[in-house]
């Protein structure tokens, strides 16, 4: 197999392309339930740039629009396994066909999409992956200040092998269900722009293979988690607002860790603060700052207090270059014995420039450090990327990347390791 697999990986690479940005996702499980909002159409990152000779139309059916995609990438993993020594690397082919069905809607809107993702070794084949995924949204309209948006979707998808959550013998990949609900109400009075919003995850884990070769159980990290949010905004003007947010969050666990006699049941809550902004060609952005507190609801576990920060900034000194700028500190469960959660410290950068119409590029840098609670344990994780995309047409596009992370430990029992990257994507749309 690994002579087909190597074959292909030639076949993508005649096409004679250098670099595109491609990372593994560093995001924890639970994404922010309000979405930053803070373009007022004033800029156009360069990713978000409309080049209707190089978008696919879809297909027309009625008021929808179906648009079908499929992309093929080849692989170089020089350590699959993620270990600091006797590293094993392969090459892979990676299958990510997918399907969005769009209204055409003047007012309201409704959304389908499906997907899968399907990621084959060569020769280690327990590092397999068979991912996808389902899902509807959809916006409605209660009249012209109000507005009513949900969705629903499930996942069967894998962890992120630097993820400071997960667990530290696997040899196999680590797959695990998402199924989530949101809702999100939203109104507008002159000025001020009020939202609501509650959401429901429920996340379970499949089993693994541990480095021993034991098929082993991993039902205590399965949790439903509720959270709801509610945002006030105020324009000061037409390119600024304040913004204050406040959120609970109520996490449940199915039963304990190994070896303990106490699940992590929590809640908790945030206090955020701060200013949205969009000046033209200039920058814009969301800044916010405050305070969150997770509780144990058994005192076997530490509670964790903090300060807290979401930010995302978007820098655009020519019309051609977009540089990009997040930063993140919030809390988030841990499966490392003795910890009840982890610190999470995140600054990430990305710079997007337009060589040719249908040429980009990028570069982008992530530093990310974990601080455990109730251990005295800390991770960093480090990622570095480079890549470009190349537009043949509407339907046709390849792109390239090469990224490389480094993770190392103090107290901690999980691996440290590096690792490096190489892969081409051909994407082809209707």
């Amino acid at each position: 197999m690994r002579h087909l697999i190597t074959a292909a990986f030639a076949i993508v690479s005649s096409f004679g392309f250098s670099t595109a940005a491609y990372a593994q996702d560093l995001s924890p499980f639970l994404q922010s339930d309000i979405p930053f909002d803070y373009s007022r159409g004033r800029n156009t990152g360069v990713l978000e740039r409309y080049r209707p000779e190089y978008s696919s139309e879809g297909i027309p059916a009625g008021g929808f629009t179906i648009s079908p995609r499929m992309s093929l990438s080849g692989i170089y993993d020089d350590n699959v396994y993620a270990t600091k020594a006797n590293k094993v690397d392969d090459v892979a082919l990676r299958a990510a066909p997918s399907v969005r069905v769009d209204s055409n809607w003047s007012v309201h809107a409704l959304s389908l999409q499906a997907g899968g993702n399907f990621l084959r070794y060569a020769d280690e084949t327990l590092k397999d992956e068979d991912g996808w995924y389902f899902g509807t949204s959809g916006k409605l309209a209660l009249g012209t200040e109000t507005s009513l948006s949900g969705a629903v979707r499930t996942t069967h998808t894998y962890e992120s092998r630097v993820s400071p959550s997960t667990v530290a013998d696997a040899v196999s990949s680590i797959p695990y269900q998402r199924t989530e609900m949101r809702a999100m109400l939203e109104h507008r009075i002159n000025r001020t722009r009020l939202v609501g919003s509650t959401d429901f995850t429920d996340i379970d884990f499949d089993p693994i293979v541990s480095a021993s070769g034991v098929r082993r159980d991993q039902t205590s990290r399965n949790r439903q988690v509720w959270r709801v949010t509610g945002q006030a905004e105020y324009a000061i003007s037409p390119d600024a607002a304040v913004f204050g947010q406040a959120q609970y969050v109520d996490t449940s666990y199915m039963i304990p860790l190994p070896g303990l006699q106490y699940n992590r049941d929590s809640t908790g809550y945030r206090l955020l603060g701060g200013v949205s902004f969009d000046l033209t060609a200039l920058a814009r952005g969301k800044l916010g700052a405050g305070y969150t507190e997770r509780s144990y609801k058994n005192a076997v576990y530490t509670d964790i207090k903090a300060f807290s920060v979401e930010a995302q900034v978007d820098y655009f000194p020519t019309e051609l270059t977009t540089v990009s700028v997040g930063f993140t500190r919030d809390i988030q469960d841990s499966a490392v014995a003795g910890s009840s959660g982890y610190l999470r410290t995140a600054v990430d950068g990305r710079v997007d420039h337009e060589f040719l119409r249908n040429l980009l590029g990028n570069v982008r840098a992530s530093y990310e450090t974990v601080k455990y609670k109730g251990i005295d344990g800390k991770s960093d994780i480090v990622s570095v990327s480079a890549g470009a995309r190349y537009l043949f047409n509407r339907n046709l596009t390849l792109a390239a990347d090469l990224t490389h992370f480094d993770r190392s430990n103090q107290r901690v029992v999980l691996p440290e390791f590096d690792n490096t990257t190489a892969r081409l994507t051909l994407t082809y749309s209707l």
